[in-house]
């Protein structure tokens, strides 16, 4: 049954344009009958329903399902790595007055634990963000976690400040790893009107990160010493490694990767957290580019190229006030 929708738009100028469009399938007034034309006022509410057996944008997939637990536990894995990897970055701040005193440190060489952590940040960054668009972003974001706990723990309990400065390189390669994955990962697994929620949540958890090692500090560095409270500030990342571990693949990377079968499980696992149900049928339309996957070329490609170095600018500006006010100035 097909009926017409009838809009009467305003200009400006105070002229009244009318439009009339076709509608299928829809929910119309009980008086009405095929054919009729129905005004605004009359199909306010109507929508028409989207039909999921037919092909379908992921984004359309997330709207039918809605918002729920699956959502959240994603967004909690988010947070946690995001609070991880901030905590990580503030501990030097607090912790290497303690660690100058007990090892006798000189400047040189407390500027070369800072450097180390951030230039193996930047190296592993840029590597791995290209490995986590061809594997994945779980596979990596799961390894770094379990290495990133590995590293605090040789941090906490090293027994010379060579051993030290070998943890925070491996610890600062983790955090690049995370920053650079988690980014996308926060925005994979939503439609397009929460995907700014997502990096809400992964910017609130880095200063919530920051904040916590600090008042940590204030409470327990003086009674614990300098390698618990490692111990004590890194012990968020564990929850994060059992949810990456629970969690499938984002969907979104599944579906652009070619690897449709594994997207349909994915989506039918969130509709079951989430208490909806999918059609037994789906034919996800995706622009499927294997080969560029995690090509650098793309992002100084003519479409790409201003907003590449805008960003790269932006970004630079960001950590470099940020960083140096937070961790070189004290």
């Amino acid at each position: 049954q097909h009926y017409f929708i009838q809009s009467n738009l305003r200009m400006s100028d105070g002229k009244t344009i009318s439009t009339k469009s076709e509608y299928g399938s829809i929910s119309a007034p009980d008086d009405a009958t095929p054919g009729d034309v129905l005004t605004t006022d009359d199909t306010a509410s109507l929508v028409p329903p989207r039909d999921l057996s037919s092909s379908q944008d992921l984004n359309d997939v997330y709207k039918h399902m809605g918002s729920g637990l699956s959502q959240y536990l994603y967004w909690a894995a988010t947070a946690l790595i995001s609070y991880s990897d901030y905590a990580e970055l503030t501990i030097l701040s607090v912790a290497l007055p303690s660690i100058r005193c007990e090892w006798q440190l000189s400047t040189l060489f407390e500027t070369a634990i800072t450097m180390s952590v951030f230039v193996s940040y930047a190296i592993f960054a840029v590597v791995f963000g290209r490995i986590s668009d061809i594997h994945g972003r779980k596979v990596v974001l799961t390894s770094s976690a379990l290495v990133l706990i590995v590293s605090a723990g040789v941090s906490a309990g090293a027994p010379n400040k060579w051993v030290f400065l070998g943890g925070r390189i491996v610890t600062g390669a983790c955090i690049g790893i995370n920053l650079s994955t988690v980014c996308c990962y926060a925005t994979e697994f939503a439609e397009s009107s929460l995907r700014l929620v997502g990096l809400g949540i992964f910017v609130v958890s880095n200063m919530a990160g920051y904040i916590a090692v600090n008042a940590l500090a204030l409470a327990f560095l003086h009674i614990v010493g300098w390698r618990w409270f490692i111990v004590i500030a890194s012990l968020p990342i564990l929850p994060a490694l059992v949810l990456l571990i629970y969690l499938p693949e984002s969907p979104r990377y599944l579906c652009v990767s070619g690897k449709q079968e594994q997207a349909h499980k994915t989506l039918r696992f969130m509709a079951r957290l989430n208490g909806a149900q999918l059609p037994d049928t789906l034919n996800l339309v995706c622009q499927v580019d294997t080969q560029d996957l995690g090509s650098y070329k793309t992002l100084f490609s003519k479409q790409f190229r201003n907003s590449t170095i805008c960003l790269a600018v932006m970004y630079f500006m960001d950590i470099f006030l940020e960083f140096g006010l937070i961790i070189f100035l004290p």
